[in-house]
């Protein structure tokens, strides 16, 4: 882990003080640059973070991640996974879910997907993200401060990786907490959700042009999407070409519009169909407002992810 010169650690003192006022908390945070507030958390959790830890994989592409563990531990210990498309300093769910697992024992690795973030390769939901998990857990069991038992965590895409790597029932992958996850769910029961951007084998238009338009771009250093009014956009045709209007760099979208519901792609892609068995204990998490409700219900005929129907 690097050092901090004196300076920047006295000053990381003192804005921690600051911190700490009640008044001055929140609006002294969402000023600061994203590591300082990690970083500052982090002092206050008792936790310690690394920010450049590049994990590679199979084809030579690297991985980046964000390792937080116990500021003083000694031991190794059970380790959390968090895999975020989102860029990891900045998604909040990533960076806060690990500063309260490891203020709690545990060391927490927080991943950029490939094609997103910091790390290399391309992004095509969920395509590659099993055999990167794979590697990513093999990685983890050789690291000193782990104990090679790993439990994955998250919530949306954040918990649709962690179905799409639990078919592959990988030895160190002993328990999975993903919520609003249904999305993960492909042929399975007949639901074709496929990312949740078809429902009833109908294309969930706005769903898939704001996601991929926002976060879709193969190539994690594509410029933004431009400025644009939904209401008039999503009237336009072809509908096809409507997230390369607004951000011309290749997505994924084309691939999901352009491809059969039924086309054996979707189960190369890691959407669960009706012969997948996960056999990691799940403790699964939805609300009956999430658009994907139907299909985390689905998911409890395939293995590990039984579904208690509890309303809340």
């Amino acid at each position: 882990m690097k050092r901090w010169p004196a300076w920047a650690a006295g000053l990381l003192l003192g804005l921690a003080g600051l911190a700490a006022m009640g008044p001055w908390r929140q609006a002294l945070m969402e000023r600061l640059p994203p590591t300082w507030q990690i970083a500052l958390s982090a002092w206050r959790h008792g936790v310690q973070v690394e920010h450049d830890v590049a994990i590679p994989m199979p084809d030579g592409v690297h991985l980046m991640a964000s390792l937080y563990r116990p500021r003083n531990a000694t031991q190794p210990l059970p380790t959390v996974l968090v895999r975020v498309p989102y860029h990891r300093l900045r998604y909040g769910e990533g960076y806060s879910s690990a500063l309260f697992f490891a203020s709690h024992g545990y060391a927490v690795v927080v991943q950029d997907l490939r094609g997103t973030g910091d790390s290399g390769g391309e992004l095509l939901p969920w395509r590659d993200v099993a055999e990167d998990g794979v590697a990513t857990l093999d990685w983890i069991e050789r690291q000193p401060w782990s104990t090679g038992k790993v439990g994955t965590f998250g919530c949306s895409a954040l918990g649709e990786t962690q179905f799409v790597l639990a078919r592959r029932n990988h030895p160190a992958h002993v328990s999975m907490i993903p919520s609003g996850a249904g999305g993960a769910v492909g042929s399975a029961a007949g639901r074709y959700s496929y990312f949740g951007v078809f429902e009833g084998g109908v294309f969930e238009l706005a769903s898939a042009f704001g996601w991929f338009a926002a976060n879709g771009s193969k190539d994690p250093h594509a410029a933004q999407a431009r400025p644009f009014d939904p209401a008039r956009l999503l009237r336009e045709l072809p509908v096809s070409g409507l997230v390369a209007r607004v951000r011309p760099a290749p997505s994924g979208y084309t691939d999901f519009l352009s491809t059969p519901l039924g086309d054996p792609r979707w189960g190369q892609w890691g959407y669960i169909a009706d012969g997948d068995r996960s056999q990691v204990p799940a403790f699964v998490i939805n609300t009956w407002g999430d658009q994907t409700a139907g299909d985390t219900l689905a998911s409890r005929n395939n293995g590990g992810a039984k579904v208690s129907r509890r309303r809340w």
